[in-house]
């Protein structure tokens, strides 16, 4: 949703309290003059006043203006501000957003972002919440068995097996 739509969003979810809401693409910043972005962080703080929203750390690119990495940088780093890490989740707009950034390069920025507004000993276990724990959390994955990204290596073969998906068919009667 567009960022001048944040702040009615907040609004109408406060009749909705048991509601759990990911919202895309960083609130889509797309208006970057000072008005727009004091808009776009307006209606952001009126989310995140709401413990069940989260929010993907995507989508920066806009269609008026050039890529500019440390200004998307600073927008990501508000966002983890804002919202805190344990609400922020990773995410991409690919293949869209390969019209503006690389996903290594986006991959690069968001964990520059994460990196920039953590202390050095919290670190790796903000990125793997970001990266990986954020996701399994908010859309209620079950497969809190698996390894956090740095844990991967000890991932057991019992564990992969209790997460593989059912090999259950189903038949369709024939006419």
């Amino acid at each position: 949703m567009p960022a001048w739509h944040l702040e009615e969003a907040a609004a109408t979810l406060e009749g909705f309290p048991g509601l759990r809401v990911i919202l895309n693409h960083s609130g889509l910043p797309w208006d970057r003059t000072p008005q727009g972005l004091a808009q776009w962080r307006a209606g952001m703080r009126a989310l995140a006043d709401n413990a069940n929203v989260a929010v993907k750390l995507s989508e920066l690119g806009t269609p008026w203006h050039v890529w500019d990495a440390g200004a998307n940088r600073e927008l990501l780093c508000e966002v983890l501000d804002i919202f805190g890490a344990q609400r922020c989740l990773f995410a991409s707009n690919f293949p869209v957003s390969g019209l503006k950034v690389s996903y290594g390069d986006w991959l690069a920025l968001v964990t520059s972002a994460i990196e920039q507004m953590t202390r050095a000993d919290l670190r790796q276990n903000t990125l793997d919440k970001v990266l990986h724990d954020n996701a399994i959390h908010w859309y209620r994955l079950p497969i809190a068995a698996i390894a956090s990204p740095t844990d991967a290596a000890a991932v057991t073969s019992s564990t992969a097996t209790s997460i593989t998906p059912s090999t259950t068919t189903h038949k369709t009667p024939m006419a």
